[in-house]
């Protein structure tokens, strides 16, 4: 994804898919920075510490924490439910919720996802 340089650090890290909120505050403190300064004001050793502290939830004990390796993740471990006949695969099969939700009045969203 394609940032540009002159947005805040907080909103920097949180358009990082897999970063939530209070991750993209504790990264910025983790590095001595104030999330509301300007991505492109950071000093090259903040940048550098901000890149090894990415890279180690990239390298973390799963895996699979943020970025595209937590999409492929989340999209193998749905595979994996399928192919093993479990209940979620059955019902994300048939466009139904998977985690108990109503399907009488509000499984819309489940139905119009696919």
């Amino acid at each position: 994804m394609k940032l540009k340089n002159d947005i805040p650090l907080y909103n920097y890290l949180i358009n990082i898919y897999g970063i939530s909120h209070t991750k993209a505050i504790k990264l910025s403190v983790y590095i001595g920075a104030n999330p509301k300064t300007n991505f492109k004001n950071l000093s090259n050793q903040k940048r550098d510490s901000l890149i090894k502290a990415l890279s180690f939830y990239r390298k973390s004990k799963d895996q699979q924490a943020i970025g595209d390796n937590l999409k492929k993740y989340q999209k193998s471990q749905l595979q994996r439910k399928i192919i093993n006949n479990s209940l979620p695969g059955k019902r994300f099969k048939l466009r139904l919720p998977i985690r108990g939700q109503r399907t009488k009045s509000n499984a819309r969203n489940a139905k119009n996802q696919r």
